[in-house]
């Protein structure tokens, strides 16, 4: 291969390598990132964990009066989210430090409409649903194996409708116990046989 046949190979690898680079970057970053969300004094909604689910802002004030904190089964998320100074209606992922996306958003006017969050691995951590930033629909949170630890069905902020606990025993030598029942109106009915709290001293 002589000098000017090996330069433009160089040049055309180079080219390939380019365009296979900015496909997979549109292909990730071309998405909506929680780094672009924030609230309306212009501070982040979402505040970044490397190795874990980004927290989500609470409060309702500027300045330094709020915080972040995780979020589980149950909670209202009242803050509003913003991109480029307009309430925000879309989708935005978290990324972790080795580009696995751990955790999904998706919002309307603002308000936040659902939540997923994901193992490393990809096996779902949290899938909770809104309206308007209050519960609505299912919310399940899982086990690291991937199993259901608890689902609850809410209608607007209220438990209505049927749901799932894996209840901790461990400490009373049991392991885990199944229930299962149905909320309605906020009032619990058991469907399946209730666990046994009784501490178990084996054999």
């Amino acid at each position: 291969m002589n000098l000017a046949m090996k330069t433009n190979y160089l040049h055309m690898k180079k080219s390939l390598f380019s365009f296979v680079f900015l496909s997979l970057s549109v292909g990730v970053f071309g998405q909506v990132l929680v780094e672009e969300i924030t609230i309306a004094c212009g501070n982040k909604f979402f505040s970044e964990c490397e190795h874990q689910n980004a927290l989500i802002v609470r409060g309702i004030w500027c300045g330094n009066s709020f915080f972040w904190t995780p979020i589980g089964i149950g909670d209202t998320i009242t803050e509003e989210a913003y991109r480029n100074d307009e309430l925000f209606t879309g989708d935005c992922i978290d990324i972790d430090a080795e580009g696995n996306v751990i955790g999904e958003y998706s919002f309307e006017n603002g308000k936040i409409k659902s939540l997923k969050h994901f193992q490393e691995d990809g096996s779902p951590r949290e899938a909770f649903n809104y309206k308007n930033g209050i519960p609505d629909g299912l919310n399940i949170d899982y086990f690291s194996n991937g199993e259901i630890r608890l689902q609850h069905t809410f209608k607007n902020g209220i438990l209505d409708g049927p749901f799932i606990e894996n209840v901790d025993l461990v400490d009373y030598g049991r392991g885990y116990c199944l229930q299962e029942g149905i909320y309605v109106k906020g009032v619990r009915k058991l469907t399946s046989s209730p666990c046994d709290y009784s501490f178990n001293k084996g054999e």
